[in-house]
């Protein structure tokens, strides 16, 4: 599995669409709810720091 192989898998995820949906849900969710919306930026760090480490293993796999 080359690194394009890995980055094309990514792109057919859907895995952007995925983060924008979840964040625009808890944004919906903190303007109808009259929270204060500074945690959904934390939301979205957490999603995508979730997405950076399923990433790093599975070329982690792919290079052993």
């Amino acid at each position: 599995m080359t690194a394009g192989d890995v980055a094309s898998r990514v792109r057919r995820s859907g895995a952007g669409a995925v983060v924008a949906v979840i964040t625009g849900a808890a944004a919906v969710l903190a303007w109808r709810s009259g929270r204060d919306l500074a945690w959904v930026p934390l939301v979205s760090t957490a999603l995508v720091v979730a997405g950076y480490l399923a990433a790093v293993t599975l070329v982690d796999s792919a290079m052993r």
